[in-house]
């Protein structure tokens, strides 16, 4: 058999699991941004709880293989009712584990973007804007320049974000092609 004979036999496999990677990356990477953005919001708390809580999180989950992840998510908490159901063609039941362990890795690392994104802010800049009064984020906060925050966010949707999390897709358990 031939491969191109295992194409025309197979593409139709070959085109679902393209577009379930796609799919999942793209769930993956939206719940990492936002997870992301309140992990390093708690790791730059004044409240030592919250700020160990989230320091442990990332010190944790990046110092993890993401293969081990996977597996621990995958196999370990099978006692999870995952939904059921279907988005565009692909079984939520079967790619939830692979979204918890893709979303919480990537979280761990848009974390650390994001903090050191706004911890990179110059002492004289943070003067400027107070001066300035240019943003002021309620709750005691200090504020950021607009260029530093679209600096630091544009950081995070960076492609390599997406093509970290597509390629860890790829360690997903497969699906098994019928009758095998």
């Amino acid at each position: 058999m031939g491969i191109t004979e295992i194409f025309l036999n197979y593409y139709q496999y070959f085109l679902r699991g393209t577009q379930t990677t796609v799919i999942v990356s793209l769930i993956t990477v939206l719940l990492g941004t936002v997870l992301g953005c309140l992990i390093a919001l708690l790791r730059l708390s004044r409240f030592r709880l919250c700020s160990g809580f989230a320091k442990l999180y990332i010190t944790v989950i990046r110092g993890t293989p993401l293969l081990v992840q996977l597996y621990i998510v995958y196999y370990q908490l099978h006692f999870i009712p995952w939904p059921e159901g279907s988005i565009l063609g692909v079984e939520l039941a079967r790619v939830m584990p692979c979204i918890l362990a893709l979303s919480m890795n990537s979280t761990a690392y848009v974390a650390e973007v994001i903090r050191s994104g706004i911890q990179a802010v110059d002492g004289g800049q943070m003067e400027a804007a107070r001066g300035d009064h240019l943003i002021f984020v309620e709750g005691g906060a200090d504020p950021l320049e607009d260029l530093q925050l679209v600096e630091f966010f544009l950081q995070v949707h960076n492609l390599q974000n997406f093509t970290l999390i597509f390629h860890g897709t790829a360690s997903f358990p497969p699906e098994t092609p019928p009758g095998r």
